[in-house]
């Protein structure tokens, strides 16, 4: 646990920051992390920021590792870079904003809080690298739809199963029929596996 102080505390980071345990706030006083220009690597199994004041992020990445199941809180905080090198479960569970997202590990699975939006200003990056080890997104309630706001930059989706979820600001589309529906745009919230390469932000429709 960090920030352990009742009178709050700052801890900057000089380096790569790497967590095998728990990465928690402490309720106290005014607390700041500060990861400018370095990587956090959270190996252990719970990353909360709840209770944290002030998140200095410019040139960071955050990164979730390791096999085992992860459960994130960013109590509506904002990231530089999230990339996810997990091959377990990595569950967000309340919004975020981040520039980047990207996860290219094979068999990863993510997991989004149903009903909450995700902001994504940057380059949005989810490849499962081949038909036998996609990633998979789902709600927490494999029910009620989760949101990726895409913004801007790129976006690069492939080998991905994608369940209840859909996207705002704009949408992919698939290169090999532009007509198909956008990529988190779901008509029902039955499971859909597509392969999507790289394609410059399509404007996204008004679901009927």
């Amino acid at each position: 646990m960090l920030f352990r102080s009742t009178v709050g505390g700052t801890l900057v980071t000089t380096g790569t920051l790497s967590v095998d345990g728990t990465f928690s706030v402490a309720n106290g006083g005014a607390t700041t992390l500060d990861i400018s220009g370095d990587t956090l690597t959270m190996s252990g199994t719970t990353f909360n920021l709840t209770n944290l004041d002030a998140f200095t992020i410019t040139n960071s990445t955050v990164t979730f590792d390791d096999s085992v199941d992860q459960s994130v809180t960013s109590i509506t905080l904002t990231y530089n870079v999230i990339e996810v090198t997990n091959s377990g479960t990595v569950t967000f569970t309340d919004k975020w904003t981040t520039t980047n997202f990207v996860d290219t590990t094979g068999t990863s699975t993510l997991i989004f809080n149903a009903g909450t939006t995700y902001t994504i200003t940057g380059t949005l990056d989810l490849d499962g690298l081949a038909e036998t080890s996609r990633i998979t997104l789902d709600s927490s309630d494999s029910a009620t739809r989760f949101t990726f706001d895409v913004t801007g930059g790129m976006q690069y989706v492939r080998y991905v199963d994608v369940s209840n979820s859909e996207a705002s600001s704009n949408a992919l589309l698939h290169l090999r029929n532009p007509a198909l529906q956008s990529f988190f745009k779901e008509l029902n919230p039955r499971t859909k596996s597509v392969s999507y390469r790289r394609r410059p932000i399509q404007q996204s429709y008004e679901q009927g």
